[in-house]
């Protein structure tokens, strides 16, 4: 009866060892996930923050391009193109208030031809460009090098 009682209280012992064993393990697992998951979304996080930051990037970007095309369009179409002036080209550098006016104007590649150099320069004075109201991208936009080839 002893052995019995014994072989019962070993086997009740072992149970009871079993089952701790196992909850332990099931902690130790639903740990794991917790911590698999809480990386995972910080990578998520991560991700997240770089494609913000690629699309703030890219907004800029279209942004700096677009008021270089505007201020390059504003300027070109104000231009009048001396005749006779076919195969010329000239390369001035601009840079820009931010009232719109131009700052300094530079012809940084002459086209060998003082007639079409002078129109190119006449365009200095120029005022009411578009320009970015953020300082950033104003800056980003300054200088501005436009080629100046008959229309």
């Amino acid at each position: 009866a002893a052995k019995a009682a014994q072989e019962k209280a070993d086997k009740l012992a072992a149970k009871v060892a079993q089952e701790k064993a196992d909850k332990l393990a099931a902690a130790k697992a639903a740990a794991d996930a917790k911590r698999r998951l809480s990386q995972s979304l910080g990578n998520d996080d991560a991700e997240l923050g770089n494609l913000k930051s690629q699309v703030a990037a890219n907004a800029k970007a279209n942004s700096i391009g677009k008021y270089k095309s505007q201020i390059s369009s504003k300027i070109y179409n104000a231009w009048r193109t001396p005749q006779n002036s076919a195969g010329l080209k000239a390369v001035a550098r601009i840079t820009l208030n931010a009232d719109g006016s131009i700052a300094s104007f530079l012809i940084i590649k002459s086209s060998g031809n003082e007639d079409y150099d002078a129109s190119v320069r006449a365009l200095q004075y120029q005022s009411g460009l578009p320009v970015p109201e953020d300082l950033e991208t104003l800056r980003q936009v300054n200088p501005l090098v436009i080629t100046f080839t008959p229309k």
